[in-house]
């Protein structure tokens, strides 16, 4: 007799539809299941299977109480497959351990799985499967923590435990990397974990009695739980969780309106929660941002316009101050002076973006100030120009090198030659000799 029909196995099946005339004739059933095959595990019989965790990709955990605990792993079709058997489905990404719970969002992107409190999201990505990041959900006292449910709802994945109820917000999916989540407590057996405030940003936990919650859905701005004792509503009206609630449903035109919902003195780190929710640009229209935030925002993401509009409001006067807010840093030899200016920095990256225009203004008005400071900036500005627009910039380096006078005329006077706003620096001898 053979044995091993009696292993433990995963067979695949299919559901068939049958006609509607003989499902209205009572005897047969709407649809059919037509076998496919038995699926082959990594590992082959070694770990034979315990659980099946359904969903857009199929999960098959393996328990194993003398070692580790057990392990789960996730097969999906093979890319470019179309025949529906199952030899055509692969393991896809790592092994993970024996999971509580795997919830999937209603796109079949996004997987949630539970191990012992920790809850870990991926990006299904067929055939990938990519780690987005991961959480420890309960209260900061709780110790072994049991995962009691958890739903994705409009983006926003919502996990309860014996004693709380906690959203997750997930950060920005499109960019490479592993992205920022950003988890509150919204309700909790325990009582709330901030004092009494007039406002802060970050949303307070409401004391509730909880026995066993478990997410139902969402209602009219309140999360529905079910309990032991009955149904909850928690009010989701904090503008935090608005804003974070509206950006993970694809509103964020909606969030901005709550943006004046938060006071300027915590606008710093409202720019910070936004930009882990990859929208750079509603960060940088916050009005409490700080000139050294708005330009780091600008530069890093690509917003142009922005960052000509606050040249064009602050000047360089305002991105010079960035630079004397840095402060000194001390090397071992010493004080030690920055390479480059925000100045250069700005200029650099506009001239990238097309705007040499602005950044021969940039560098006519360090011309204009005559430090020795901006002197240099002009010199690197104008340097930068060279291959673009070599005329101005050949002007603009001889006003701020000096003008080299004829070796013939040197000699005739007793005298060194002069310069026009020579300030001695390194570079001009050799701009001098060799560029000009």
């Amino acid at each position: 007799t053979d044995g091993s029909r009696f292993m433990p196995r995963v067979e695949a099946k299919i559901l068939v539809s049958v006609s509607a005339n003989a499902a209205e004739m009572g005897s047969i059933a709407a649809a059919t299941a037509r076998g496919l095959g038995d699926i082959q595990l990594r590992g082959g019989n070694r770990k034979p299977a315990t659980t099946l965790f359904g969903g857009p990709v199929l999960c098959v955990a393996c328990k194993d109480e003398a070692s580790d605990g057990g392990s789960s792993m996730f097969y999906t079709r093979k890319p470019g497959t179309e025949e529906r058997t199952s030899a055509n489905y692969i393991s896809s990404g790592p092994t993970l351990p024996y999971p509580d719970f795997v919830e999937w969002d209603d796109d079949g992107r996004l997987c949630a799985v539970v191990v012992q409190g920790l809850v870990a999201v991926y990006l299904s990505e067929d055939p990938e499967f990519i780690l987005l990041g991961n959480v420890q959900l309960g209260a900061p006292m709780e110790r072994n923590v049991v995962v009691t449910s958890l739903k994705f709802v409009y983006g926003v994945l919502y996990c309860t435990t014996k004693t709380t109820v906690q959203c997750i917000f997930l950060g920005d999916i499109a960019r490479d990397g592993i992205c920022h989540l950003d988890t509150f407590i919204l309700a909790s057996a325990s009582g709330p974990s901030l004092p009494s405030r007039s406002f802060s940003l970050t949303p307070p936990t409401i004391a509730m009695t909880l026995n066993h919650p478990t997410i139902l859905g969402y209602q009219s701005g309140s999360l529905l739980v079910s309990t032991n004792i009955g149904v909850y509503a928690i009010r989701l009206d904090h503008p935090l969780l608005r804003i974070g609630c509206l950006i993970a449903a694809g509103l964020p035109s909606r969030a901005q309106r709550w943006l004046g919902s938060i006071p300027y003195q915590y606008h710093e780190a409202l720019a910070a929660f936004l930009e882990r929710r990859g929208h750079a640009i509603l960060a940088a229209s916050l009005p409490g941002l700080s000139l050294e935030t708005l330009v780091d925002l600008c530069l890093r993401y690509g917003l142009t316009e922005r960052l000509v509009e606050l040249i064009s409001l602050y000047g360089l006067r305002g991105l010079r101050q960035i630079d004397l807010g840095r402060g000194v840093s001390v090397g071992i030899l010493g004080p030690e002076e920055h390479d480059h200016s925000v100045v250069v920095c700005v200029g650099a990256y506009l001239l990238s973006e097309g705007q040499s225009e602005m950044v021969k203004n940039m560098a006519i008005e360090c011309l204009e100030t005559g430090d020795p400071a901006s002197t240099k900036e002009a010199l690197l500005l104008s340097s930068l120009l060279l291959a673009i627009d070599p005329v101005p910039a050949k002007q603009m380096l001889r006003t701020s090198v000096g003008e080299k006078r004829e070796t013939h005329d040197i000699m005739l006077q007793a005298e060194e030659p002069e310069f026009v706003f020579s300030n001695n620096y390194p570079m001009d001898s050799l701009v001098r000799d060799h560029i000009l």
